[in-house]
């Protein structure tokens, strides 16, 4: 699987929401499609379709709850709309509803993106990085690793890890006092 940059995943759910949009003014058009229409649609669907899987892994890495549930003519079930994309009209779905998600996900990439440029010089947040990294060699390793840094053994290692860090500091930065002093 290629990691791709928040820039990228943004552009990638632009363009599939650009589809999605196309797909949503054919098929809810008042005209007859022309043949010519009606293949557009189909490989905009076929795209929508073999995208669905990949734009549904983005908007779920960002927190997103996308599972919505069917009218009660199909027993109120829940179901991924993007994983389910071709039987929404036949669930009495709106695919409306999809675009929704797409904004929501784009917004929380932004979000993320602008943190990132305000952390990158921020002395906390890097020292909030150094205590998560056996979280995130856990997560690499496939561990759900917001399980583990929210268990009383991850609140307990943050605790002391981030105790001691204050303590060095505090003790380097007296050091660098009594140097500066005794000048």
């Amino acid at each position: 699987m290629i990691c791709m940059t928040n820039k990228a995943i943004i552009k990638f759910l632009n363009e599939y929401k650009s589809n999605l949009q196309k797909y949503i003014s054919f098929r809810y058009s008042d005209k007859n499609l022309s043949n010519k229409q009606r293949s557009e649609m189909e490989d905009i669907c076929e795209k929508l379709t073999l995208t669905a899987v990949e734009v549904n892994k983005y908007i779920i890495e960002v927190d997103i709850d996308i599972l919505i549930e069917t009218g009660p003519r199909y027993n109120n079930i829940r179901l991924n709309p993007f994983i389910n994309f071709p039987n929404l009209v036949r669930l009495d779905v709106p695919i409306d509803i999809l675009v929704d998600f797409i904004n929501m996900a784009i917004g929380q990439y932004e979000i993320k993106i602008e943190n990132r440029k305000r952390n990158r010089f921020n002395p906390l947040y890097w020292i909030g990085e150094l205590i998560r990294i056996p979280f995130h060699i856990a997560k690499f390793a496939g561990f759900n690793s917001k399980k583990i840094e929210l268990s009383l053994f991850g609140k307990i290692y943050k605790f002391l890890f981030g105790v001691m860090l204050f303590i060095i500091a505090v003790y380097e930065l007296c050091d660098i006092l009594l140097k500066v002093l005794k000048k």
